[in-house]
Order: C-alpha cells, then sequence, then structure tokens
C-alpha cells in the first residue's frame, strides 16, 4: 500500500483540502491485455502517455511502453501493467488513433499498433526525430500522422490504410517544431509553432507557404491552444519569453498580450470563450505561479497592462499542465509532486476560483494526461509508475 503525504496550505491561502487520498496498488484489470514482450517494473521516467477509454498507454526513457487499465475504483497508483512492449530506440511519443483501435509510437520512425492484440500494423521510416505528433481526421474521415519535427519542418502521412502512405513535408520553421494542432472547423487547416518564436498556420491542399505566418514572441513557443468565439478561429500562444499571445486565424492579426508572468510560460488553457466578455486563459508558468486572464479580441491591439487578470496562489513548483474543458474543473499538475483541482466562479464578468482539492505526494511527475471523458488525470512518475487520479468523488482523491 502506498500513503500519500496529503498537506494543507498555511491559514492564510486560499486552499481547501477536500477529504483523504487513499491509493493502493492496483490488482485487477478492467481490460484482458494481451502480454507483450517484457513484463518488468518500472523504472525509468515516463516521458509521454495517452488516454483512451479504459486504457492507459504511457512511454518511458528506457524505450518501453506500457499498457494499463483504467481502475474501476477510485484513484490509484498504477504499478503492475498489463503489457509491455520495448522498443528498439528511444521514444518521443506515444498517441491513440481517434477510435483507440490503434495507437502510435514515434522514434526514430512511427510505428503503428493494434491495441488489442498489440501487433505491429505498419512503421514508416523517418529522416529527422519528431518532436510533436497529432492524429489528424483526413476527408475521407480516416486517421492521418501530422508531426513536427526537430529541424522545423511538418510531415503529413494520409491513408495509412494503404501499403505505401505518401509523405507531405511543410517547410517553414528554422527551428524544432513543439506543436501541432487541427482546426475543428476544417480538417484540411492546422496550426505549429516552434522554437523560433513562430505560429504558421497551414493548408494541406496547399503544400507550400503557410496561410498565416504570426510573429509575436522573443523567443520559443512553449504551448499554444485554438478556440472558436462564434465562428471565428483564435489562437492563443505561451512563450519563454514570458509572455502570452491571442492572433486571429481568420487573418493572423494579433489581438492582445499579456505580461502577467514572471518566468516562461510552460502550459496553457482555455477556460471559456463567451464572445461577449471575452475568453478566459489559464497559463501556468516555471514559477508554479497560474494566471486567469481576459482576451480581447476587438480590432485594436490591446497590452497586457490593461488585461482583467487573477493570479491562483501555488507552491512554487513548476507547472507541467493545465487543462479545462467547459464546465469542468481547471486541473493543475505541477512537475514536482502537487496536483490541484480549480472551480471557476466568477460571477457577472469577473474572474474568480476556489481551489477545491489539493495532493502533495512524493513522487515526481514527468508527465500528466487528463482525460474529461473518463473523470481521471493520469500522472507518469520519475520512478515509472502512473497515478490515476480520480475526479469523479467529488475531487476528494486529490
Amino acid at each position: 500500500k502506498f500513503s500519500p503525504r496529503a498537506v494543507s496550505m498555511c491559514p492564510d491561502s486560499n486552499w481547501n483540502l477536500l477529504g483523504k487520498f487513499q491509493a493502493a496498488e492496483l490488482r485487477e484489470m478492467e481490460v484482458r491485455l494481451p502480454s507483450g514482450e517484457l513484463k518488468a517494473a518500472p523504472n525509468s521516467p515516463v516521458k509521454s502517455m495517452d488516454s483512451f477509454s479504459n486504457v492507459i498507454i504511457a512511454a518511458t526513457c528506457d524505450a518501453q511502453v506500457r499498457l494499463y487499465s483504467k481502475p474501476s475504483g477510485g484513484s490509484k497508483i498504477l504499478r503492475a501493467p498489463a503489457s509491455v512492449l520495448r522498443q528498439r530506440s528511444r521514444l518521443n511519443l506515444v498517441k491513440f488513433s481517434r477510435e483507440g483501435s490503434n495507437f502510435f509510437i514515434v522514434s526514430n520512425r512511427i510505428g503503428v499498433w493494434d491495441t488489442r492484440s498489440l501487433k505491429s500494423i505498419r512503421h514508416m521510416e523517418v529522416e529527422d526525430t519528431h518532436s510533436c505528433f497529432r492524429v489528424r481526421k483526413n476527408n475521407s474521415g480516416k486517421d492521418s500522422i501530422l508531426a513536427g519535427t526537430a529541424k522545423g519542418s511538418c510531415k503529413l502521412w494520409d491513408h495509412l490504410s494503404s501499403a505505401s502512405a505518401a509523405c507531405l513535408s511543410f517547410e517553414g520553421h528554422s527551428k524544432q517544431v513543439t506543436k501541432i494542432t487541427c482546426l475543428e472547423g476544417d480538417n484540411n487547416l492546422f496550426v505549429s509553432s516552434s522554437r523560433d518564436g513562430r505560429a504558421l498556420l497551414w493548408d494541406v491542399r496547399k503544400n507550400g507557404e503557410p496561410v498565416h505566418t504570426m510573429v509575436g514572441h522573443e523567443s520559443w513557443i512553449t504551448d499554444h491552444r485554438i478556440f472558436y468565439c462564434g465562428d471565428d478561429p483564435y489562437l492563443v500562444c505561451g512563450s519563454d519569453d514570458w509572455t502570452s499571445t491571442v492572433w486571429n486565424l481568420s487573418n493572423g492579426s494579433l489581438c492582445c498580450t499579456y505580461y502577467g508572468h514572471t518566468s516562461p510560460v510552460c502550459s496553457l488553457a482555455v477556460c471559456s470563450s463567451d464572445p461577449e466578455e471575452g475568453p478566459v486563459i489559464a497559463s501556468g508558468d516555471c514559477t508554479g505561479s497560474i494566471q486567469l486572464w481576459r482576451a480581447t479580441l476587438g480590432d485594436v491591439y490591446t497590452s497586457g497592462a490593461t488585461l482583467e487578470s487573477l493570479s491562483l496562489r501555488t507552491r512554487g513548483d513548476p507547472v507541467l499542465k493545465v487543462e479545462c474543458q467547459g464546465s469542468k474543473p481547471l486541473i493543475a499538475c505541477h512537475s514536482s509532486n502537487t496536483v490541484a483541482s480549480w472551480e471557476l466562479c466568477g460571477s457577472e464578468g469577473d474572474l474568480s476560483a476556489n481551489c477545491k482539492a489539493y495532493l502533495d505526494l512524493s513522487l515526481h511527475f514527468t508527465a500528466c494526461k487528463v482525460d474529461y471523458a473518463t473523470n481521471f488525470v493520469y500522472s507518469g512518475c520519475a520512478n515509472g509508475n502512473v497515478v490515476a487520479w480520480s475526479l469523479a468523488e467529488g475531487m476528494c482523491s486529490l
């Protein structure tokens, strides 16, 4: 059994600990996955992870891919994977397909695997190391792959079910691509951000110049999110230069810049996108600060000094990930050993938030996946284990 160390904050803070978390080693699996090539205790940090339905996949730095089943009860430490696959080369990313029937392993090549049988379907050799990855629906409704490379290009593999999927290359960045995101309203459009400080909007039907080039950061872009206000798409970018920017993707213009951080921005989340009051953005930085701020989307550029904002108090550990979806709570996972849940409760346009739950564990988190569909948060640890946090129990597990 594992006994975490639950810590409430000092009296002058606005943290509130609800309930006591009990974690135990996972002993039974909901899904009987076949045994892989290797069955070993994890001992290497989790580098990448994803989840679909009741299956969790995690890639560790020792070139192993572990598949777990979601716990049937509350929060647990997943110590014993249902299946383990050993790969020949260093892993960068793992990702499920949109239907969850397949998963992808990205290293110096891209492998497509069957989730149930754990059999390799196909591999695509690549010439460069891939730094980010996205599963995209093509015009035929099938899965295709978008990947960003360390050299700054974006690669598209379409029609994966065919014997030889063609690869399209989009050249526009001068440094490593940090993230790729597809637009929900149009399968042909996607955004890439890079260490060169730029964000580019691409159209896969135009294999050449980007549609828009958005330049507004002095250092590399660490994270970005796409959101909609009405029918109009917008892009928010967080950067190593301590700022965040919002762009209109319809014309590539800069809407506003937020200057509230005192260290590099690590992660972003869009909490609401009300066209009348303005979208609310959550951004976490390397000092552990989480800022809630309201962006302006008018035709006139707005500087950060005039933006409404709210600072959420934290312990000072770097933010690994912030995530929010609709009316769901804002989840913040810190890279050291903390997870927090915030309830956004502002009224009449005012920004307000209450911390619903907070946990300090003797673990070091290296990856995080928030799955609102199954009401779980999965944290990958430095020792290779995966912790499943239940959101369905009133957040008392955190």
